[in-house]
Order: C-alpha cells, then sequence, then structure tokens
C-alpha cells in the first residue's frame, strides 16, 4: 500500500525583497526550450506589469538551449542552485514540461518507413522506470529522462511547500492502460497529487494554435481555479485539424512529432495568464511572506542573475533535441 502523506497546508507567497525596489516573484521555468517570438519567457514579461503591476517579475528560463551550463537540470552546480534558492523560498512560481521522449506512447507506433527500426519502448505502466533488456544507449537515454523527470518533481515540491505555485505539462494518458505514463506512476498518484490544490486539467492543443490536436495534461499544484483560466484562454475561431504527427518524414531526417516539440504562442499566453491569476488568488487570500535576497546563498544569487541576463537575450534559431549525449 502507497504511505499515507499529508501535505501541509497552504502557506502565504514567497515574496523577495532587496533584489529590486519593489518586491519581487521569481519564476522557475524548467525545460523552456530556447528563447523565440512569443515564448513563455515573452508573456511574463509582458503581462507582469499588467497583471501583477505591484510586484517586479524575474523570469529564468532553466535549458540548456539558453546556456548548456546555467541551464542543467541534469546535474551540475546549476542544478544545486535552484534548489538551494527552492529550499530558501525564493519561487513563488514554477513552469515546467520535462522531456517526454522516453515515456511517449508513440514509441508504440511502428514506422513503415523505418522498416520497423524506430526507437522502441523504454517503460511501460507496470514498469514506468525501465524494462528490462534495454540496450546500454537506452539505458543512457532512459536514465537521463528519468532524472530530469525527478529533478523537476523535486524543484516543484519544494516550490509548493515554501508556498509558491506550479504547473507541469506532459502528454494526456495514453488509451491503452499499458503504455507508460508519468501520471499512472504511484509517484505521481500518491504524492504529488495530495500537493495542496493538486488537480489535472485536460487539454487540446489545438484550441491554442497548434497545428495538430495534441491531447495534453495541464497538472496544477498550488494555483486555485487554473482549470477555469485555462480553459477561458482558448481560441474561439479555430478549426480542429486533421493533420496527424507520426511516423518517420525522410525529407527532413526527422520524426513528425518534432513538429509539436515546442508551444504554440497562444498556449504560452495562457499558461503565463492562467498561472498569474491564480497566483493572485492566492496572494489575496493567503498573503505573502518576505524572503530577503541577501540571505539567500551567495553562489545561488550570482546564478539566478546570470541566468535571468542570459534568457533575456539569447535567442536561437532551431531548437535542441531532447537527449544530448556528451
Amino acid at each position: 500500500m502507497p504511505p499515507v502523506l499529508t501535505w501541509p497546508a497552504v502557506s502565504a507567497v514567497p515574496v523577495v525583497r532587496g533584489y529590486h525596489d519593489k518586491p519581487t516573484l521569481f519564476v522557475l521555468h524548467m525545460f523552456s526550450g530556447r528563447r523565440r517570438d512569443f515564448d513563455c519567457h515573452y508573456w511574463i514579461e509582458a503581462l507582469a506589469p499588467i497583471m501583477l503591476p505591484e510586484y517586479h517579475v524575474v523570469s529564468l528560463s532553466m535549458d540548456t538551449a539558453i546556456d548548456h551550463q546555467l541551464g542543467n537540470l541534469l546535474e551540475g552546480a546549476s542544478l544545486d542552485h535552484a534548489v538551494s534558492l527552492a529550499r530558501g523560498h525564493a519561487f513563488a512560481l514554477g513552469l515546467t514540461g520535462p522531456p517526454c521522449e522516453t515515456w511517449t506512447a508513440a514509441r508504440h507506433i511502428v514506422c513503415d518507413e523505418l522498416h520497423g527500426r524506430g526507437p522502441r519502448p523504454l517503460r511501460s505502466c507496470l514498469q514506468a522506470w525501465g524494462l528490462p533488456g534495454l540496450s546500454m544507449r537506452e539505458l543512457c537515454q532512459l536514465g537521463t529522462g528519468s532524472s530530469l523527470m525527478l529533478h523537476s518533481l523535486l524543484l516543484e515540491v519544494l516550490i509548493v511547500l515554501a508556498g509558491g505555485g506550479s504547473i507541469m505539462e506532459h502528454p494526456a494518458l495514453p488509451d491503452n492502460e499499458d503504455y507508460a505514463s508519468i501520471w499512472r506512476t504511484l509517484l505521481h498518484r500518491f504524492l504529488i497529487m495530495r500537493a495542496p490544490l493538486a488537480q489535472l486539467v485536460r487539454i487540446e492543443q489545438w484550441r491554442y494554435g497548434a497545428m495538430s490536436v495534441k491531447p495534453t495534461i495541464l497538472r496544477g499544484i498550488g494555483l486555485p481555479k487554473l482549470a477555469q483560466h485555462l480553459h477561458a484562454c482558448r481560441k474561439a475561431d479555430l478549426k480542429r485539424p486533421t493533420a496527424v504527427l507520426s511516423g518517420y518524414d525522410a525529407a527532413k531526417k526527422c520524426f513528425r512529432t518534432a513538429a509539436a516539440k515546442e508551444y504554440p504562442a497562444g498556449l504560452c499566453g495562457a499558461l503565463v495568464k492562467s498561472s498569474f491569476q491564480s497566483l493572485r488568488l492566492r496572494l489575496k487570500a493567503a498573503g505573502s511572506k518576505d524572503v530577503q535576497w541577501q540571505q539567500l546563498e551567495p553562489n545561488a544569487r550570482t546564478w539566478a542573475q546570470a541566468l535571468a541576463q542570459q534568457s533575456a537575450v539569447s535567442f536561437s534559431s532551431t531548437f535542441l533535441p531532447d537527449y544530448q549525449p556528451v
């Protein structure tokens, strides 16, 4: 039986003092991807002065596409600094979308173009953290995917325990109940879903401007009325697409699912707007608690300032693959 677990009650939202003339809300956006027009970082900067005018909002877009070292969530000093700041109650909000390539149900699709030699499943529902008989390369890829997922969940838990809120994005549950999904794991069902205000919100990304339907689950913690806010952001004048992003594109030498790797601008805006609306409700209901910038770990402060600067200027024309073996 899963252990009985009781989370502490919702507490005040952490607000950093001493970083700026205004009280500061730090947003940690894990696996943000490359900087591009109308991404989540853009919407944080655009909407914060309108929706949270009394605060200075700082977005830390943490991804190796931003900076190979500053954005490393797999290992090293940057991960340690992010954990240190989360333990120090520095973050009011977390956004995350851990890589899904080792979890995706698309691995069960036989690609005719590759004559059945496509990537095979690495997980199942009953063996979510790895199937037996994998090759060394598959084990390395599996280990990287699992580590990134666990680091993401750790930071989310620390942010919520400190009084912040968080949203995680991942593909919706596959219809076949034998297939793996993070949403089906005991870790998520019996630990994360017992957190304050935990809820699963199922959306279809085409309603926010995506080129395919792409069923997705957004899991919120510590963010009241998140589903209501997200559904209110859907675009009413869009037509449901018929395109199916599966199989291998021999001309481009990539899987067609790569086209859906990045969120459409409408979904980025919806994520940020909805989380800000929920955060305002939390600030009104539970209030805020002061966190002194100078009392946070010095090296972690230096890292946060460097990442904030880098994620504001580091734009790229292409995105990186999920799995980047050294």
